[in-house]
């Protein structure tokens, strides 16, 4: 696994490090609250999904967060998770839907 700073010193990019942390309950959430042709047309406008509205993602975050086991996994690397962690997480999910 990437650690908390090995992504902060560089060492691995965003999608990388935050992809560790996606699951198969991550996968659904986000399957079951985007149909994966409005992801792929907001990936289309730009990469990181900034054309769903943030308190979206937020409110899904909400809902991850305690089915996850995202906390523990981050704090094995160092981290500890945050909803912006949360959503990062949501995101990269979102492309892994899409294929990218």
């Amino acid at each position: 696994m990437h650690t908390r700073k090995d992504y902060l010193d560089g060492k691995v990019d965003h999608s990388t490090y935050y992809r560790q942390f996606v699951d198969e309950i991550t996968l659904d959430l986000v399957e079951q609250t985007f149909t994966k042709e409005a992801l792929q047309k907001a990936y289309a406008k730009e990469e990181w999904f900034n054309t769903i509205s943030l308190r979206r993602w937020d409110a899904l975050a909400v809902v991850m967060f305690p089915r996850s086991n995202i906390a523990a996994r981050m704090v094995m690397v160092g981290g500890y998770p945050s909803q912006s962690d949360c959503v990062c997480t949501l995101k990269e999910a979102a492309k892994m839907l899409i294929g990218h």
